[in-house]
Parts: structure tokens; sequence; C-alpha cells
């Protein structure tokens, strides 16, 4: 290799050669040592994939009891919302009829009001009547004899006749 400008270049590693069965021997050793660390690697990934696989589950559980909780707090808001339609149809039906009542109840007070005004206006007339009535003579005679007669039974007398009233 002189020869043709080529030098062996020295790298101070020096292995003694080795039969075929030995350097196969090395070589699988070698590639056994390859495959223990790809499967020290792949347990951990393993190992990691369980913990991922149980905190799943995990959340999934917990997803599931959120979900049934959700259905069951729908639930019963829609029995609540089923009640609340119904009372809003009773009161709705309450309110007609109270409407109903106010109406017949203002037109009876309007009535009765119309009756007050009559008896006022009747009292009015009632008044002004006994007062012409105070101021007749005629009627005063009459009320004299009545208070006498009243003055009378109250004194358990015999009542006077007009003629001994009159004097």
């Amino acid at each position: 290799m002189l020869q043709h400008g080529i030098e062996w270049e020295k790298k101070g590693t020096h292995e003694k050669h080795l039969s075929v069965l030995d350097f196969e021997k090395q070589e699988r050793q070698k590639e056994v040592a390859e495959l223990e660390q790809t499967i020290s690697g792949s347990k951990e990934e393993l190992s990691d994939i369980l913990h991922q696989q149980i905190a799943a589950g995990r959340e999934t559980e917990q997803i599931r009891k959120e979900g049934e909780a959700i259905r069951q707090e729908v639930s019963e808001l829609s029995t609540t919302n089923h009640l609340l339609k119904e009372q809003t149809l009773t009161l709705a039906e309450d309110k007609e009829k109270l409407l109903s009542e106010n109406e017949k109840l203002e037109k009876q007070q309007k009535k009765l009001q119309q009756e007050l005004n009559k008896m006022v206006r009747s009292k009015e007339v009632m008044e002004r009547n006994i007062h012409a009535y105070d101021e007749d003579v005629k009627w005063q005679s009459i009320v004299g004899r009545s208070k006498a007669l009243e003055q009378a039974k109250r004194a358990n007398k015999r009542p006077k006749c007009a003629f001994e009233m009159s004097r």
C-alpha cells in the first residue's frame, strides 16, 4: 500500500482478532443490550400510558357522574317548569275570575251609590218638609197633643182632652 501512497493510520485501538463465533457472540450481546434498553424505554412508556389510562378512566367516571347529575337536575327543572306552567294557568284563570267579579262589584257599587244618592236627596226633602211642618201652626197643635199624650203615659195619668189642652 505504501507503493500507492497509502499509509495506515494508527487509531490506538488494537483488538484481538476474534473467531467468527466469538464475533457473532459479541454482536449478539450488543444487540441484546440495545433490545434491553428498548424494552426498558418501552416499559416506561407503557407505565406512562397505563397511568394516563387510569387518569382517563377516572376523568371518564367523573364526567359520567356529572352527566348523571346534570340529567337529574334537568329532570327536576323540567318537573318544576311543568308545575310552574300549571300554576301560571291556574293564576291566569283566577285573575280572569277576579276581574269578572271586580266588574260585577263595581256595577253593584254604582247601583248602591245611586240608591245612596236617592236616599240623601230623600232625606234632604224630608228635612225640608219637617222644617215646614215645624213652622206650620196646624202641625204644632198636633205635635203638642202628642207630646201631652206621651207625658200622660209616662206619668200614668189620664190625658187631658183637647179642650183642656187648649186652655
